[in-house]
């Protein structure tokens, strides 16, 4: 410090925003007068640079790094070291790095900086891997999920960018809606402004990768849509699922199929078992008319998720044989719906729907949820579920083939239906109490909802609250857009499956 003819202490060096500026600096302290008449922020006269905060996307210059850290250089140098740096591993880093390059060749896939703890893909996979994984984990102490794992930080190169992008959008989704009732709207905004940007660059990705022939059906492709359908369907924004799932079955079939897939590549059985779970659920809460074949035909169709089935189970906690039972209502649906005139019905279509609810009614939840079965214990929880799922399906299959009249609207059919709606109802208020079951009562609530057009305003009110605890126990928006077609389909004040689901519909965790 130094001091002027007129006794002021003076910095002994420019303030950092006049050295920034080429100006020189009047040296006044606390701060320069200077920077304060030209209207900017003095920087002080601190020994180190203070740091300078910018937005996304908006550095204008960057050091350039050396040769050595660039992997192909690495490689063709023979560079140990280096290699072992960039792997973080010492164990025969040159080789792996070798194969690493010739796998991301091979499917096309950019070259990555992720070294930087504050770049977006690596932090919204250490939110994953702190706040989402375990609340998943957690859930699945009735049926562990093997599919629930944590996301390896090194695993990332070998992704592509949709997927990168996508797993952003995921975390922030979470984190929006685990937000308190009461935080600042100012967070939600930008947060949300995120999503719209990551989901932009995927639908971007996938595009690119979709349009070249040497990536369009790559199992990394199939992965990243199936990745990508399951954000829109969290969000109920982005309602075009339907388009990517006609897609991908497209991209499935030149593979030759479901099963066919899964024999020739093993490890792409996690992701397919989610997109049958999708189209399964996807196809009851769709128009008759607008059905989505998993395996070409029927029979496959049931063939295939029976084989996938214990992969599918901890997703859903439905009994194999109910689920079953769904998908028969599913393709009785699309034959009937193919009848010229809607009186015109095909006897055997009727048949074949007493015969499908008469499989409903001989299911026995007591004896499928016996402790000495595969499921182990919580028996009181088995049996729970297992009675939701029975009631939850038969007005599923009811109401469904009521509103093409394959199944008669008679007072019987209508007593039968109360009953289990009556029934779904008190048991979904135990589930709802409970969060190892609660996390898995989206789709029967939803089947509650559909029914309770035959019941007052305070069954309706009870659903729709049960909905929002579920979204803020979820952490996704999907049960607020089942929320929202249930109000729109109550305030037409008809009852009717097909009254409440008139375009394509998917509601899953």
């Amino acid at each position: 410090m130094k001091t002027s003819e007129k006794g002021e202490n003076k910095a002994t060096r420019q303030c950092w925003e006049c050295l920034k500026r080429r100006l020189v600096c009047d040296h006044t302290l606390p701060l320069c007068r200077k920077c304060e008449k030209a209207g900017r922020e003095c920087s002080g006269y601190d020994d180190a640079k203070p740091l300078q905060w910018v937005e996304t996307g908006m550095v204008t210059s960057r050091r350039r790094k050396k040769d050595s850290s660039n992997p192909p250089t690495v490689v063709s140098k023979g560079l140990h070291t280096e290699a072992a740096e960039i792997l973080r591993s010492k164990r025969d880093p040159l080789k792996r790095l070798e194969r690493l390059l010739g796998f991301m060749y091979q499917h096309d896939l950019p070259p990555y900086d992720l070294s930087s703890e504050t770049c977006a893909v690596v932090q919204a996979v250490q939110y994953y891997n702190l706040r989402i994984h375990p609340k998943y984990k957690a859930s699945g102490e009735l049926a562990p999920n093997p599919a629930i794992v944590t996301f390896p930080l090194h695993t990332l190169y070998l992704l592509p960018p949709a997927i990168h992008h996508t797993v952003v959008c995921i975390s922030l989704n979470h984190y929006i809606h685990n937000l308190p009732l009461d935080a600042n709207r100012a967070v939600i905004t930008t947060n949300r402004s995120k999503v719209y940007y990551h989901r932009g660059a995927a639908i971007q990705a996938l595009s690119r990768y979709v349009g070249q022939e040497k990536t369009r059906c790559s199992d990394l492709t199939i992965a990243s849509i199936i990745i990508f359908m399951c954000l829109e369907l969290q969000t109920p924004i982005f309602p075009d699922w339907r388009s990517h799932a006609k897609g991908l079955q497209r991209l499935l079939d030149l593979r030759g199929g479901v099963k066919k897939v899964t024999s020739e590549a093993p490890h792409m059985t996690s992701s397919l078992v989610l997109y049958v779970l999708i189209v399964t659920l996807g196809n009851a809460c769709s128009p008759s008319w607008d059905q989505i074949e998993i395996s070409g035909t029927f029979d496959r169709t049931v063939d295939d998720v029976t084989e996938l089935y214990s992969l599918i189970f901890p997703y859903i906690l439905c009994p194999l044989r109910l689920f079953s039972e769904i998908i028969c209502t599913n393709h009785l649906r699309l034959k009937a719906s193919t009848a010229l005139f809607p009186c015109d019905v095909d006897a055997a279509h009727t048949l074949e729907g007493f015969d499908v609810l008469a499989r409903i009614e001989a299911f026995s939840p007591g004896d499928w949820a016996q402790p000495g079965t595969s499921l182990g214990t919580f028996y009181d929880e088995w049996l729970l579920l297992g009675t939701i799922y029975q009631a939850a399906v038969a007005i599923y299959t009811t109401m469904s083939l009521q509103s093409l009249v394959v199944l008669p609207s008679t007072l019987v059919m209508d007593a039968m239906r109360s009953a289990h709606g009556d029934g779904l109802l008190s048991d979904l208020g135990t589930a709802l109490k409970y969060p190892r079951v609660a996390r898995f009562m989206l789709w029967p609530l939803v089947v509650a909802g559909v029914e309770a057009a035959y019941r007052g305003e305070a069954t309706r009110n009870w659903i729709e609250a049960m909905l929002c605890d579920l979204s803020r126990l979820l952490g996704t928006s999907s049960p607020l857009k089942a929320r929202a077609v249930l109000r729109h389909y109550w305030l037409k004040g008809v009852p009717g499956w097909d009254e409440c689901f008139d375009r394509p519909q998917v509601f899953i965790i």
